[in-house]
């Protein structure tokens, strides 16, 4: 696929004499990009999906390339139509990254017009565990990717926990403070 780009930005590197500290700008940038992970799954969260990326796209499997009966995979319930906005953002937040080299010094105010041609999807398998508990009325989920073991997820607090422990922490070291201070005490005492 191939994006063509027009964008804007500010730029802190102004000429001399200039009344402002920023400096308009503009150009383009002509992008190819292929095998890009767009997640269009209902049941991870956009955020649990990069926080567990990157796959190798090469060893994602076609749906219909495996035998789905002996495992549970989640079913393609995200249609194109709603997935092309998804794969949009992706590319629109790639080429902002690609154009961000473009603007000398500081760089503000980027904005990025693209326009895609040669768009094509296929949906792919790829291998994450996902383990959800309940604790304390409140569900934990932590995710691992198949590939690369890369893995996320929440885990809960107790604050009671961890108040002793700092309480604790405080104690030995007062603890420690005394004994010191008291040894120092019986080496001034023999001398």
């Amino acid at each position: 696929m191939r994006t063509f780009t027009y964008w804007t930005a500010d730029s802190s590197q102004t000429p001399f004499g200039a009344s402002g500290d920023w400096v308009p700008m503009s150009g383009e940038h002509h992008g190819h990009y292929s095998g890009v992970l767009i997640g269009a799954s209902s049941v991870l969260t956009p955020a649990e999906t990069s926080a567990i990326c990157p796959f190798d796209i090469a060893k994602g499997l076609s749906p219909e390339g495996i035998d789905l009966r002996e495992v549970i995979v989640e079913q393609f319930r995200v249609q194109r139509k709603y997935a092309r906005p998804l794969a949009r953002r992706g590319l629109e937040n790639y080429e902002l990254q690609a154009c961000e080299q473009y603007v000398p010094a500081r760089c503000r105010n980027l904005h990025v017009n693209v326009r895609m041609e040669g768009l094509s999807s296929e949906p792919v398998l790829l291998p994450v565990w996902v383990m959800a508990y309940r604790y304390q009325d409140r569900v934990f989920r932590f995710l691992l990717n198949g590939q690369s073991g890369r893995a996320t997820g929440q885990a809960p607090t107790s604050w009671k926990k961890i108040v002793i422990a700092i309480l604790l922490a405080l104690l030995a070291l007062i603890c420690v403070i005394l004994c010191a201070g008291g040894g120092a005490a019986l080496l001034n005492a023999s001398n």
